[in-house]
């Protein structure tokens, strides 16, 4: 096991996150920032670090023109602080702080959709750039937004096979019908950008593009009509999506 403690900083400059985007995001052992992309500047940037157990390690006041934060905050404004875990540079168990809610703490709110597009790290700033310039589609329905970064890896299906990815999630109000009026427009914005789209969360973009983006799509198919020939683990979505794709 080992120890994490957890910072908060507020208010980074867009510029800032233009101009060292990949320090910032390799700035702690876990980076996520939180925006409503209604404003120049990332509202939330928190950083999680590999800690001594019992020993807080200091850490400036400000990086890359944001401010620490001195009391505990919540990515979602107006949600209670209590619901996430321990910040302020307390150290503590792993799963204790990894994570931004408490396990118990987390109840059953329904109370929003969730969208998420992964793409290429070498990209990221430019499909940033380009959800900046779509403030007036996002803002009569967004909650938040958490942009957060993982390493390539070969698991043929992972929004992050063949490339080191950034994540852009969305959390949005639950009007299931003016997300969908404004989905297809945002996914349009992000298609330069080849996204690949969450597996469990929302999207519109066509499943044969969504196939098109993974390069073991094909071996994936073979796969599972090898080895699942009468559909033990299949249900509709995976029938829809991976099995019926021409």
């Amino acid at each position: 096991s080992y120890t994490v403690q957890q910072y908060i900083y507020e208010n980074l400059p867009l510029g800032q996150l233009w101009d060292h985007f990949d320090e910032i995001m390799s700035s702690g052992y876990s980076v996520s920032l939180f925006a409503s992309w209604q404003e120049e500047e990332i509202e939330q940037l928190w950083i999680k670090q590999i800690a001594t157990p019992g020993q807080q390690t200091p850490v400036a006041s400000t990086l890359f023109g944001a401010r620490l934060a001195t009391v505990t905050r919540h990515p979602s404004p107006g949600k209670p602080e209590g619901d996430c875990t321990e910040q302020l540079g307390t150290p503590g168990p792993w799963h204790e702080r990894l994570p931004h809610f408490r396990m118990d703490a987390i109840g059953p709110h329904g109370d929003d959709l969730q969208t998420e597009y992964f793409v290429n790290r070498k990209q990221a700033t430019h499909a940033l750039r380009a959800l900046v310039q779509q403030r007036e589609l996002i803002a009569p329905i967004i909650k938040t937004s958490e942009i957060r970064s993982m390493a390539g890896d070969d698991i043929w299906m992972s929004m992050a096979y063949g490339r080191d990815t950034v994540g852009i999630h969305f959390s949005w109000n639950a009007d299931l019908n003016a997300l969908m009026e404004r989905l297809p427009e945002l996914e349009e914005v992000l298609a330069p950008y080849d996204p690949r789209p969450h597996w469990g969360k929302l999207s519109t973009i066509p499943k044969e593009t969504v196939a098109s983006r993974y390069p073991k799509f094909g071996q994936f198919r073979s796969a599972m009509r090898r080895y699942d020939p009468d559909g033990t683990f299949q249900n509709e979505f995976l029938s829809d999506y991976v099995l019926n794709i021409a």
